[in-house]
């Protein structure tokens, strides 16, 4: 039998935070109602939004089951129910999967709706009861989890619980008699030769990595954050910084002066919803993935808008969420367009070219993609965070390899955010620390701890190799910018 221990978390969104939020986004917008309208709606619903995460607990011996309940105790209903983001996690949260959402058996994991019945609404006052399956090759061990949910309009919640098989008793041995053996004269011993000892390598040491600086505190002042996720690093060393919750972009020098920044919430041109990245062309162009607005703008290095492309949709040129983008030598744009699950190609104007991917954990499938870097030879490189690996494509968009599982040692992830390729073909990885790879995908070196402090991270979401070997992290729940520079 299973011994369960939960616990429920309860997280309930601020209306105050939401109100506050509003009243500095709202006056860049002018006369633009309409925006100021959804803007009020979308504060309104996250604030009346709320969670009790009651109890969890898994079922059966087998660890592959588990059941969760939570009520809704918010003044709005939820929906709908299958946009729920459903995740695993141990108890430090160091580790964990996501768990996607099936209308029935998979052979992979999945979750389900068990009550309420045939419907896609959560309504207000309603218990809320899901059944998460694990792949059968990967059930869980004895520990502490949690089951965290995410509503379609961002609040969370976390149930604990704890995990403990219980072994089946097991019979004593009946003793066996054991033989009598006829006693053996003691051997003479054998000289025993002096062992050569092996010649022992010289050990190469792991690159040597040094915090250099930091800037940035939350604010929506010069220099100030809120939840900045993609950075980039032109030519002549600027870094921009896409500051997603305050819907801007911020350029700053090598050393985190601030210079300019540009963009207030909206739909026009050079308005934002949701910036979630960035990249700088070889001639300064700006690029930034406005991701709730499912277009890519185009701007000079000062911030003038240039151009845009693209809408909420499937086809060619159209995206659903894109998140990194990225731009080669030869002035190519690539996009991670995550809810089509597929990369796209595209000219410097915005011109589409080509796209690769479909839904699917194959090699040249996607799931939910959303980091995208590309090196100097063309090869271009893609994060899955839900499923915790990179992988490794030609110019071509041919498949050349792939690595990593889910796990905390060197060479595996932890929903590894984004991506980045130095000059020298060095790859850097985020997750909830940065670790660096050879181009074939060869494990390196790893650095930073969950923490505050200065080399410790907080979500990066968001990192850039800089020609002079610099290292840029976008530490987005810290609300800044880290530095490093990486020793011979």
């Amino acid at each position: 039998m299973d011994k369960v221990i939960v616990s429920g978390l309860l997280i309930i969104a601020s209306i105050t935070a939401a109100v506050m939020t509003i009243s500095i986004i709202v006056p860049g917008l002018g006369s633009n109602s309409a925006s100021i309208v959804r803007t009020n709606r979308i504060a309104s619903d996250f604030a009346s939004t709320g969670l009790n995460g009651l109890t969890a607990e898994a079922v059966g011996e087998n660890g592959v089951t588990i059941s969760a309940w939570l009520k809704n105790v918010g003044s709005v209903d939820v929906e709908p129910i299958s946009a729920i983001d459903v995740f695993l996690l141990t108890g430090n949260r160091l580790g964990g999967r996501y768990i996607p959402f099936s209308n029935g058996p998979t052979a992979t994991d999945s979750w389900v709706v068990v009550q309420p019945a045939d419907s896609n609404v959560w309504a207000r006052g309603e218990t809320l009861q899901i059944r998460l399956d694990l792949d059968p090759i990967n059930p869980i061990s004895p520990g502490p989890y949690m089951v965290s949910l995410k509503t379609p309009n961002g609040v969370s919640t976390d149930i604990s619980f704890e995990y403990a098989q219980t072994p089946l008793p097991t019979p004593p041995p009946t003793p066996t008699p054991m033989p009598t053996a006829t006693p053996t004269p003691t051997p003479t011993p054998m000289p025993t030769a002096t062992p050569t000892p092996m010649p022992t390598a010289t050990p190469t040491p792991a690159p040597r990595v040094a915090f250099v600086r930091k800037w940035g505190t939350m604010g929506s002042g010069d220099g100030e954050f809120r939840s900045p996720n993609g950075i980039a690093v032109a030519s002549d060393g600027s870094v921009y910084v896409a500051d997603t919750n305050n819907h801007r972009i911020q350029k700053f020098t090598s050393v985190g002066g601030f210079v300019r920044n540009w963009g207030t919430y909206g739909s026009g041109d050079g308005e934002f919803s949701q910036p979630y990245d960035i990249a700088v062309a070889s001639n300064g162009s700006v690029y930034v993935t406005d991701s709730q607005n499912n277009r890519i703008q185009k701007f000079t290095a000062e911030g003038g808008f240039v151009n845009k492309w693209g809408t909420v949709g499937s086809g060619d040129g159209e995206f659903s969420q894109p998140y990194d983008i990225a731009v080669a030598s030869d002035g190519s744009v690539y996009v991670s367009d995550s809810n089509n699950h597929r990369i796209q190609k595209f000219t410097a104007e915005g011109g589409f070219i080509s796209k690769w991917g479909t839904q699917g954990f194959g090699d040249g499938e996607f799931y939910l993609p959303n980091g995208v870097a590309v090196a100097s030879d063309g090869s271009v490189y893609v994060s899955e965070k839900n499923i915790h690996r990179i992988k490794k494509f030609d110019s071509g968009s041919v498949f050349v390899r792939k690595w990593g599982y889910q796990g905390s040692d060197g060479g595996q992830f932890s929903y590894p955010n984004s991506v980045a390729v130095a000059s020298d073909g060095s790859v850097y990885v985020a997750d909830y620390r940065i670790q660096k790879f050879t181009s074939e995908g060869v494990f390196v070196s790893q650095w930073g701890t969950i923490g505050a402090g200065d080399g410790q991270f907080n979500n990066p979401n968001g990192i850039a190799a800089a020609s002079d070997g610099s290292i840029y992290v976008s530490d987005s729940s810290n609300h800044r910018i880290q530095q490093f520079s990486m020793g011979p």
